[in-house]
């Protein structure tokens, strides 16, 4: 099984804010992005098996103004710059039936994420910069069916997640500084769980779960 699938958005955005230094914002943004998938049933060595690769790719492109807020009137420019946020991801994962009752799944992903803000508003200096962020975030997870209305189960995984645009404005300003917080990195996330899912009749179905994570 082979599935493509694309989108893509524009938003014409302006706003007032309840301060004066940088309380007006502007932006248009165009927001696209590009799915795919690959997934294979398969027999192999007599153990069922599913192999499901795919990738994700997203861009988004913000030219983003800033004006002083004179009680609701447009006041002088604080902020000029164009941000933009291209990211790629890259995923396998490979389930496999080891027994009768026993399934167990192994999977992998990676992303890669760039961040460049390019500063038109040069009066308070050039904050034009680039970052990048790399990370691989494996998970594993066993499945024991011990009947038809059954199933008992553990997963263990890690998470990526960069912050959003809005997070890593710059800190020294937040009403007006341009560029980006250059200390800030993305979180990382580490989770166990041990939980069951079964039927009871046809009219009641459950599920209970325990689970820790840790997110730096």
């Amino acid at each position: 099984r082979i599935r493509l699938s694309g989108f893509g958005f524009l938003r014409d955005f302006e706003n007032r804010l309840p301060f004066e230094s940088g309380g007006q914002v502007a932006f248009d943004r165009t927001f696209t992005g590009l799915d795919g998938q690959y997934e294979i049933d398969a027999d192999w060595g007599g153990i069922p098996q599913r192999l499901t690769t795919g990738f994700d790719y997203r861009r988004q492109d913000d030219d983003r103004l800033r004006f002083d807020n004179l009680a609701g009137i447009r006041g002088d420019r604080v902020l000029d710059q164009n941000e933009q946020v291209e990211a790629v991801g890259l995923y396998a994962q490979h389930r496999v039936r080891l027994a009768p009752d026993w399934t167990l799944r192994l999977g992998v992903r990676f992303d890669e994420v760039r961040l460049d803000v390019d500063d038109h508003f040069l009066a308070d200096g050039d904050d034009s910069g680039r970052r990048t962020w790399r990370e691989t975030s494996p998970g594993a997870g066993l499945v024991w069916s011990a009947n038809s209305a059954l199933s008992v189960y553990a997963n263990v995984g890690t998470a990526f997640q960069t912050p959003t645009t809005t997070e890593l404005a710059n800190p020294d300003d937040p009403g007006a500084g341009g560029g980006f917080n250059r200390a800030l990195d993305p979180q990382t996330a580490r989770s166990y769980e041990l939980g069951l899912r079964g039927a009871v009749g046809t009219g009641l179905r459950y599920e209970a779960s325990v689970f820790r994570a840790r997110i730096d």
